[in-house]
């Protein structure tokens, strides 16, 4: 019961800040490629059980749901970019001859992309973390370590137990 209790909590607190994990969170599930695996179809049972661990009211769920839209809709066009990118991506590493140059620019452009999201991940992080109480805020920073630490359904970034994948 405890074991299920917390992975119920690490699920909540992974839309309640520890989306690091969650990149996903830029586009809708509803076209192929949007979703990391296993996501699509529980971002509503996700914002339940973050609901009903950290204590969320009516006012903060929505709140925090508002956060999670604008926050998708201002990261979607990178979402595509990147997208774009990884597909000359692929046809750069296939080209013959092999254009360094080509793939080193394409590099650095998915580096900066990356860049965004992340910025745009921590940002988000912190507008759901103004949210929270002072009580919520210290329930998810407790709960946060077990999201990176390899704990949880999945282990570590989504992987499989044991780290294979």
């Amino acid at each position: 019961m405890k074991k299920h209790l917390m992975m119920i909590a690490v699920l909540a607190l992974t839309l309640s800040g520890g989306l690091a994990l969650q990149p996903a969170f830029a586009q809708r599930c509803d076209t192929p490629g949007n979703c990391e695996p296993g996501d699509c179809g529980k971002r509503g049972e996700r914002m339940e059980r973050m609901a009903e661990v950290l204590g969320l009211s009516a006012e903060q769920q929505q709140q925090i749901e508002s956060i999670r839209e604008e926050e998708r809709a201002l990261v979607a066009p990178l979402k595509k970019e990147m997208s774009a990118s990884r597909e000359a991506m692929a046809e750069a590493a296939k080209a013959q001859p092999f254009d360094e140059g080509a793939v080193r620019s394409l590099a650095a452009a998915q580096a900066g992309i990356r860049t965004e999201l992340t910025v745009a991940r921590a940002r988000m992080q912190n507008r759901i973390h103004a949210v929270l109480t002072p009580e919520q805020r210290l329930l998810a920073e407790k709960l946060r370590p077990m999201l990176h630490d390899g704990k949880g359904p999945r282990g570590r970034r989504g992987a499989p137990q044991g780290g294979q994948l």
